[in-house]
């Protein structure tokens, strides 16, 4: 998974030729799990989790490659993030960050099994209450 010829590519645009797998881990959800607050972000900086562009290249630090092995359909939950938010300049407010305003700032990434969401941790991401029947299954 790790090599895939099309997310390679991605992450070498990213990251540069040089890079290393950190650390990987499954994510389970079952109906009615909460989820997380968000989290990451590009405030205050972080060494080893932001995002920098200068002069036409992108500098990422920790970047995520999210497996989707099941379904996660619009409004049921999931992988969520703040569009954008990895060019912040200023802390996210935490009310935001504890979901209880500004929801429509917050979006919900709808995914297929077999769809991959690529990601820095410099952008302000969570996970939504999981509302569906099925299980969901993740690899990070």
């Amino acid at each position: 998974m790790i090599d895939h010829p099309r997310i390679l590519g991605v992450i070498q645009e990213m990251l540069g030729a040089k890079l290393r797998l950190d650390h990987s881990y499954g994510i389970l959800m079952s109906k009615g799990n909460v989820g997380s607050n968000l989290h990451g972000g590009g405030t205050p900086y972080d060494a080893s989790q932001y995002y920098v562009n200068k002069h036409g290249r992108m500098y990422n630090g920790l970047t995520v490659v999210s497996f989707a092995l099941t379904d996660a359909p619009h409004g049921q939950g999931g992988f969520c993030c703040v569009p954008g938010s990895h060019k912040a300049n200023y802390p996210l407010p935490n009310d935001v960050r504890h979901y209880k305003t500004h929801h429509d700032w917050v979006k919900q990434i709808p995914q297929n099994a077999g769809d991959v969401v690529i990601f820095t941790e410099a952008l302000t991401h969570g996970t939504l209450s999981w509302t569906a029947e099925h299980l969901r299954r993740s690899i990070l």
